[in-house]
C-alpha cells in the first residue's frame, strides 16, 4: 500500500514503538508513547493514560507482543493521524503452553511538543496468517 509522504514520520513513530516494546518491555515502551489522555481499548475496562497503562502491561509479563505498521494518514493540519497494521501476541497458557492471537490493530496518533503519542489504539482478531 502507499502510505503517503507525509504520513512517514507516523509510520516510523509506530515502527519505533514495535521496536522498543519487544527489545524492552511493552509497559516501558507505552508509558513513554501514550498521551496523558491516551486510551487502549484492550478489555472491558479503559485504560487511560502512562500510569494505568504501564500497570495493565506488567500485569501482561507472560506475554509478548510484536506488530508492523501497513498504512498511515495524517491529517492536514499536520497533528493527528492514524496507523493501522497487524499485530502478534504470544502468551504461555496453565500448561506452559505458548499460543499465539492474531490481530488487526488501530492507533490514534497526535502530535505533542514535536512527538506523536498515542491517542487510542485497539486492535480485533483476524485469521492465522499461516497458509497467506
Amino acid at each position: 500500500m502507499d502510505v503517503p509522504r507525509s504520513a512517514h514520520p507516523l509510520i516510523l513513530a509506530d515502527s519505533q514503538l514495535a521496536e522498543r516494546a519487544s527489545s524492552l518491555v511493552p509497559a516501558v515502551a507505552f508509558r513513554n508513547a501514550i498521551s496523558t489522555d491516551g486510551i487502549l481499548l484492550t478489555t472491558t475496562q479503559l485504560i487511560v493514560g502512562p500510569a494505568a497503562a504501564t500497570e495493565y502491561f506488567e500485569s501482561q509479563r507472560s506475554s509478548s507482543m510484536t506488530w508492523v505498521p501497513r498504512d498511515a494518514r495524517v491529517a492536514a493540519s499536520g497533528d493527528l493521524g492514524f496507523t493501522i497494521g497487524d499485530a502478534v501476541t504470544t502468551s504461555r497458557g496453565p500448561t506452559g503452553a505458548a499460543g499465539q492471537r492474531f490481530t488487526k490493530y488501530l492507533t490514534v496518533w497526535r502530535r505533542e511538543s514535536g512527538k506523536w503519542r498515542i491517542v487510542a489504539t485497539g486492535g480485533n482478531d483476524r485469521p492465522s496468517p499461516v497458509g497467506d
